[in-house]
């Protein structure tokens, strides 16, 4: 079961999900980060310029070609990849 830690800042909100795997961390990471691999569990999310300040989409896939960027503010290859998900 994964379970967040939420964290209020001001008018924003965190939510941090932190999950152990018993499979090799290149795995792991490839499974995340890897568009191909990553739409299998989030299919409205993707990554486009994966590093520090870069970008995500949230596609809606509604028969529309909306989308929304949200911004990586956090980046350390094989370990940490933070975004913001919009407005609360």
């Amino acid at each position: 079961m994964t379970i967040a830690t939420l964290t209020k800042n001001g008018t924003k909100f965190t939510a941090e999900y932190v999950n152990e795997f018993h499979q090799p961390t290149e795995k792991v990471w490839d499974s995340i980060t890897n568009n191909e691999h990553f739409k299998k569990w989030m299919a409205h999310l993707e990554i486009v310029d994966m590093r520090k300040d870069g970008k995500m989409l949230f596609h809606y896939n509604d028969g529309s070609d909306k989308f929304e960027e949200m911004k990586i503010t956090d980046f350390e290859d094989q370990s940490v990849i933070e975004f913001e998900w919009g407005e609360v």
